[in-house]
């Protein structure tokens, strides 16, 4: 009976060594997926705030796209504008319309570069600060105006 005793306390050890081995598993794999949760749900945040982010910036780089776009075509008029203004200038000899009259040339000449300046400055986003009322229209140099 002496080995049977000696059998049954070597099975027990082992017994006892199983489960504390088996407990000490148990415990280091709950504590690695709580770690895991935890970073888990640090990732969903992370995650749900750079979808946000770059929602932002696709709507925000819409946007610009959109004022780039309107930025452009005022440009292209304002500089079809200064062409007219050119190609008026040069088919003109101011010097001959400066002496036939040249109070109209001048108001013409001032008309012509305020309304390039106020398309320049309504086309880069300002406010034209003379009111359109005051800008004289375009006077053909060589109309006589009372002088």
């Amino acid at each position: 009976m002496g080995l049977g005793i000696k059998i049954a306390a070597v099975l027990a050890l082992l017994l006892a060594v199983v489960c504390g081995l088996g407990y000490w598993y148990y415990v280091t794999a709950e504590a690695q997926l709580a770690t895991l949760r935890s970073n888990n749900a640090e990732l969903s945040v992370a995650v749900q705030t750079n979808e946000t982010t770059i929602r932002d910036l696709q709507a925000h780089a819409a946007q610009q796209q959109q004022l780039l776009s309107q930025l452009q075509n005022k440009m292209a008029a304002a500089e079809q504008g200064k062409q007219n203004t050119i190609a008026l200038f040069t088919k003109k000899n101011l010097t001959v319309a400066g002496q036939q009259d040249y109070r109209a040339l001048e108001d013409s000449i001032n008309s012509y570069t305020q309304q390039s300046l106020d398309d320049l400055t309504t086309a880069t986003g300002g406010r034209v600060t003379v009111p359109a009322a005051t800008v004289q229209p375009p006077v053909k140099p060589g109309a006589n105006h009372g002088q």
